[in-house]
């Protein structure tokens, strides 16, 4: 089963730099390793990232999201936002 994901920053606000697209997807083939899926194509612009996952058939996607999404909530320490915060684009 394939699964194309696209991530979004909020009111598609051009904040992702380089460095913040190559460490999203880092994170997403960690994410992806973590589940027994992998990733087969992933691009990124300043206010969106494309993945596309094959996944198992037993990988719930919503349940997946929600596990990967919420450790790296900036209120918790994590994620892009802590890093690359400082970053913006006009």
């Amino acid at each position: 089963m394939y699964l194309h994901l696209v991530l979004v920053t909020k009111y598609r606000r051009r904040v992702l730099t380089v460095a913040a697209v190559d460490r999203c997807r880092e994170i997403l083939a960690d994410t992806a390793a973590a589940w027994g899926c992998s990733v087969l194509e992933s691009e990124g612009e300043a206010d969106h990232v494309h993945v596309l996952l094959e996944v198992l058939p037993r990988v719930r996607p919503n349940v997946r999201l929600e596990d990967a999404a919420y450790p790296r909530l900036p209120s918790r320490g994590g994620g892009l936002r802590g890093k690359f915060g400082h970053h913006t684009h006009t």
